[in-house]
């Protein structure tokens, strides 16, 4: 015997606790199709005060939401995504750009500082055009 046999019997004495009578199984079937109601329910018309439930209405419903949810989510990514996106320059405004930045009144500071230059160059280059002369 099993151990869900011992369950059973151990507390009982060894006897089962159900006893039906020895007919209960062979008209089982025929009670429980009595019971069973007709298949005449989709020939009736239902009344007007009867009100069907929508089963699915629960799932569109969370459709709906979820769909709202993500599109809401992308224009959200949207937008944030075009406030760090630059905008193009145009030529008028980078020329405008590059000229501020040379008609300064450190040019030639600026370009010393390019051509690394130092005084002594300078020097050189100045007293070497006295010379010519």
């Amino acid at each position: 015997m099993s151990t869900k046999d011992n369950r059973i019997l151990n507390p009982n004495g060894g006897r089962y606790p159900f006893k039906v009578s020895d007919e209960y199984f062979d008209n089982l079937t025929a009670r429980i199709m009595e019971q069973i109601p007709e298949d005449n329910a989709s020939e009736e018309v239902p009344e007007k005060n009867t009100k069907f439930i929508d089963i699915n209405s629960r799932r569109r419903r969370n459709l709906w939401i979820s769909t709202i949810s993500i599109a809401a989510s992308l224009v959200l990514i949207a937008t944030i995504a075009l406030k760090f996106i630059p905008k193009p320059v145009t030529s008028a405004e980078q020329t405008e750009d590059l000229t501020a930045e040379y008609t300064s009144d450190n040019y030639n500071e600026d370009l010393v500082t390019y051509a690394m230059v130092d005084n002594l160059d300078v020097y050189y280059y100045l007293s070497a055009g006295d010379m010519d002369e």
